[in-house]
């Protein structure tokens, strides 16, 4: 059957569609370069990001000026945990920092502590370690510089940093402060263990009591 055959009311109706169909594809292809465009921005946006945060700079425990890229490998995954030696909170995560650090010390991730609160020093943190056997690696984040740019505010606090300086993750170590047995949600393992299969993870968790507030 020819269109002009068709009843005058059917003709109608297909003119309009074709009309409504060719508006669409106007519309996607005026789209197609603007999402690609934001696409592009977004990727560039990101490489920034994980640039930043490897460029973050931070001071060791003698006082010299580090880069936060000297802290781990290439490949290696990083978990920064944010802690002061005058945070009870952090004092009640001691062994708990310190199951982490031995279970995933092997694995290809390396763990770093980060000090940096106006009433702490490097060597009242270091002295905790000594008294708990921990030998991690220790910096100082004047100023909470570091912490500023990633979201940080709490001790405890702990931030996992892919393979490729993406943050994974940021939040708490799991659900309960007070006692580790009493925890349900072991959250800085779950990110940790994501990140070495190439999963992805809740980005951050921040609900509940976090710990004592940066100073």
């Amino acid at each position: 059957m020819l269109v002009s055959d068709l009843h005058p009311l059917n003709r109608i109706r297909i003119r309009f569609y074709k009309r409504q169909l060719a508006l669409l594809f106007f519309i996607a292809a005026c789209a197609m370069p603007a999402w690609a465009a934001e696409k592009e921005r977004a990727a560039r946006k990101g490489e920034e990001g994980r640039r930043s945060v490897a460029d973050a700079s931070v001071l060791n425990e003698k006082g010299k000026s580090i880069r936060l890229s000297a802290l781990k490998k290439e490949g290696e995954i990083l978990v920064l945990v944010f802690v002061a030696s005058t945070c009870p909170v952090t004092h009640l995560y001691w062994d708990r920092i310190k199951g982490v650090w031995y279970n995933y010390r092997d694995r290809n991730v390396a763990m770093t502590l980060v000090g940096g609160n106006s009433d702490d020093s490097a060597d009242k943190i270091r002295e905790t370690l000594e008294e708990r056997d921990l030998e991690l690696s220790l910096v100082w984040d004047e100023k909470h510089a570091l912490a500023r740019a990633l979201g940080v505010e709490f001790t405890p606090e702990v931030v996992v940093i892919g393979k490729n300086w993406e943050v994974l993750y940021r939040g708490r170590m799991d659900d309960s402060w007070r006692m580790e047995g009493r925890a349900r949600q072991r959250y800085l393992d779950a990110a940790v263990t994501a990140a070495l299969l190439g999963q992805k993870t809740s980005n951050h968790v921040d609900d509940g009591f976090m710990g004592s507030r940066l100073r």
